[in-house]
């Protein structure tokens, strides 16, 4: 079996794409001549990167602790691509560095539509849905809005500030109730 490696221009333009939130393109090519393009997903976190590959219609997602190697990377994607097994994978640890508050919040301020689920410690249920740079947050039938800032740091920030904040006045108010 002839296994699909990412070509060269992808190879020359994945170290910089790693450093960007983004979806980004990429072909695999093997030594007879079939191809396969994917997309690439990366999520810049805190202490780390997440990114998901799609070749077809299943994401596959991995997170690894910054500073991320290029050559594992490289190892999920063509690991990914060809269905086999990924000799490199991330280290238990390395995917409890991003929790899913903040994976769920940076993915809503990057991408800034869709509608997001997530819980907390105690089951409280988190809805939030973006479209542009209008942001609803939701919990049960109480809900707040922002407006999103253009930079995707600053936009993280906001969110995560005001979804604690949220979270605890509901909580505040479910004690005096």
């Amino acid at each position: 079996m002839s296994m699909l490696k990412l070509n060269t221009a992808s190879l020359q333009r994945l170290p910089a794409q790693l450093t960007l939130n983004g979806t980004f393109q990429h072909t695999l090519r093997n030594a007879k001549g079939v191809s396969c393009a994917i997309e690439f997903d990366v999520l810049q976190c805190s202490k780390a990167i997440q990114f998901s590959v799609k070749g077809g219609p299943m994401w596959l997602s991995c997170t690894l602790a910054r500073p991320v190697c290029l050559q594992r990377v490289v190892g999920f994607i063509e690991s990914a691509t060809n269905g086999t097994h990924w000799a490199d994978a991330p280290y238990s640890e390395e995917s409890d560095l991003v929790t899913e508050i903040e994976s769920t919040l940076r993915e809503v301020a990057v991408k800034r539509q869709g509608t997001y689920h997530l819980s907390t410690d105690d089951d409280i249920w988190v809805s939030i849905g973006a479209i542009g740079n209008r942001c609803r947050i939701e919990i049960d039938s109480t809900a707040f809005n922002m407006q999103l800032p253009t930079n995707t740091d600053e936009a993280y920030s906001q969110l995560h500030q005001n979804l604690h904040a949220f979270i605890n006045a509901c909580r505040a108010t479910a004690h005096t109730a």
